[in-house]
C-alpha cells in the first residue's frame, strides 16, 4: 500500500481522493494486523483529504468506520472512536 500511495500521489497529487482511498486501505490493513496505533496517522490523513475534497460516500464512510475501530482498539480517544 505504501508503494501504491506513492504512485497515486505522483499521478494525481497528494490531496486527491484516490490517495485517501489508498491511505484508508493501508490503515485498514494495519488495523487487521493488530497495529491500530500505526493505522491512525494514515486514516487521519485520509479523512483530512476527504474533508477538503470529498470522495465517494462509501469511501468516506469506510474511512470514518476504520478510524473509529482503530481509535477504540488502540485505546486512544475511545470516546471519539465510539461516536
Amino acid at each position: 500500500y505504501e508503494r501504491a500511495i506513492a504512485i497515486t500521489e505522483r499521478a494525481y497529487g497528494p490531496d486527491e481522493p484516490q490517495v485517501a482511498v489508498a491511505l484508508t486501505s493501508l490503515g485498514a490493513t494495519l488495523h487487521e494486523l493488530d497495529r491500530p496505533a500505526d493505522a491512525l496517522p494514515h486514516l487521519e490523513r485520509a479523512l483530512g483529504i476527504f474533508d477538503a475534497r470529498p470522495g465517494a460516500a462509501l469511501d468516506v464512510a469506510f474511512a470514518h468506520y476504520t478510524l473509529g475501530r482503530a481509535l477504540w482498539a488502540s485505546g486512544r480517544d475511545r470516546r471519539r472512536g465510539h461516536s
